[in-house]
């Protein structure tokens, strides 16, 4: 857990550590929020809700992991 938090204070810029964080975080909210929406809808039309909140929640993983080298 140490190399961790040494590798992220001593090789990383912490301002796009807090960035990525806030990305992280508002995509989690938007993918929570159209989850829960998905439950007031059509049962026809709760797959796709719930499929674009995977995607909008998965697709910030991606960038996110494998950032500029």
């Amino acid at each position: 857990m140490l190399n961790v938090y040494d590798s992220i204070v001593h090789e990383h810029d912490l301002r796009f550590v807090a960035l990525a964080a806030g990305i992280c975080a508002l995509s989690t909210l938007t993918g929570a929020a159209i989850a829960q929406y998905s439950m007031k809808a059509d049962v026809a039309k709760r797959g796709g809700w719930l499929m674009l909140a995977g995607l909008v929640t998965g697709l910030v993983v991606c960038p996110l992991k494998s950032g500029p080298p």
